[in-house]
């Protein structure tokens, strides 16, 4: 199995968790999906990350990866998710796309954070984190993170590596605990965002 990554693609990280907490042997291929390598066009037309071979099978898009691995893996699965969880991870994956518009935008127009789709983003983040933090997804020590865990702490660490404490970054303790909670997990630890 491999997945192809970059060190600070949120969307991967969530799946190399996934593979880590399911305890599923893969090689990590370490890519700049910008300059469009070979071998990631190969397993993805769209030139993105992460996208996971297995066996012949070719798939990018992490929630798509996250489904296949607990079909195709079954033995270490993730709890079912509750209708709670699901719009948590739903609101969580949102402000994800919302945060990797910004990041995209800055590519293009370097004043993309003040103009009017950069500040709608911005927004959209800033709503989904209080919201979140209202309603933070529990965790049981000792037990698998579900996804909405998954993906609300990919998401936190995410805008603080990118935006640190920027003023509309808004105050979530709830979801800092949690944060610092699975940040003591290796899976978490090992796979924070860093800078190639």
């Amino acid at each position: 199995m491999k997945l192809f990554i970059s060190s600070t693609s949120p969307f991967a990280r969530i799946v190399r968790i996934l593979l880590q907490e399911k305890g599923i042997a893969h090689e990590e291929i370490l890519v700049d999906p910008w300059a469009s390598p070979a071998a990631l066009i190969d397993a993805t037309p769209t030139g993105k990350v992460p996208a996971l071979v297995d066996a012949g099978v070719a798939i990018s898009h992490s929630l798509l990866i996250a489904q296949y691995l607990e079909a195709a893996y079954p033995e270490q699965a993730l709890a079912v998710p509750s209708a709670c969880e699901m719009a948590q991870s739903a609101l969580a994956f949102g402000a994800l796309e919302a945060f990797a518009s910004i990041i995209i935008g800055r590519r293009t127009r370097p004043d993309f954070d003040d103009a009017p789709v950069g500040l709608r983003r911005r927004g959209a983040i800033e709503d989904a984190l209080q919201r979140l933090n209202a309603g933070t997804p529990t965790h049981t020590e000792g037990s698998m993170p579900s996804l909405a865990n998954i993906i609300t702490v990919v998401l936190l660490d995410a805008v603080r590596f990118r935006f640190g404490n920027a003023h509309w970054v808004p105050d979530v303790p709830a979801l800092d605990a949690l944060s610092n909670q699975l940040n003591q997990r290796v899976p978490f630890a090992s796979t924070r965002p860093v800078l190639a």
